[in-house]
């Protein structure tokens, strides 16, 4: 049954998990080596649940994007000033925030830093693709949940297919 972002594996995330969340890195190492490929420039910022509930809503794991344009508005890649709504940080980061829970299960971990990360080279490569910019409308196309053929179920299904592979190693 899919979860909150669609996720066939969602329910399996939850059948091991730590007393404790990982760190950052140590959840980014764990993705890595069950097979998630994350861009360099790709840094997580973990979230109390609570926090991330209240700033993003309770419906996802993780989000880097939550653009404060609409309609006809385009999106940078790149920021040039702090706070300017664009893909990456004035540093060229694309910083994803993931909820604490996330964190206390290997495979909930994966799923999700795998998925996350797809979606975002995907992206930085249609951004490079567009001169650097992309409408809002586009942008929202390429990421919307439950749009077939999107990068956003692309990476689900990644996401998905990381964590029947740990479960057939055992993990």
């Amino acid at each position: 049954m899919p979860g909150i972002i669609g996720h066939e594996t969602e329910d399996l995330w939850w059948q091991a998990v730590r007393d404790k969340a990982m760190t950052a890195q140590e959840a980014r190492a764990v993705a890595i080596r069950n097979g998630a490929d994350i861009p360099d420039n790709v840094r997580f910022g973990v979230l109390s649940d609570k926090e991330y509930i209240d700033r993003f809503g309770a419906d996802s794991w993780a989000s880097y994007a939550r653009f404060k344009v609409s309609g006809n508005g385009s999106i940078p890649m790149r920021a040039t000033s702090p706070g300017q709504t664009a893909l990456l940080n004035t540093d060229g980061n694309l910083v994803v925030y993931v909820r604490e829970k996330v964190l206390t299960s290997e495979r909930a971990t994966t799923a999700v830093f795998a998925h996350e990360s797809l979606e975002a080279e995907e992206l930085m490569y249609a951004f490079r693709e567009n001169a650097g910019s992309m409408s809002y409308k586009k942008f929202n196309d390429l990421v919307r949940n439950n749009q077939p053929g999107n990068l956003h179920n692309d990476a689900r299904d990644l996401g998905d297919y990381l964590v029947r592979q740990m479960i057939k190693k055992g993990k």
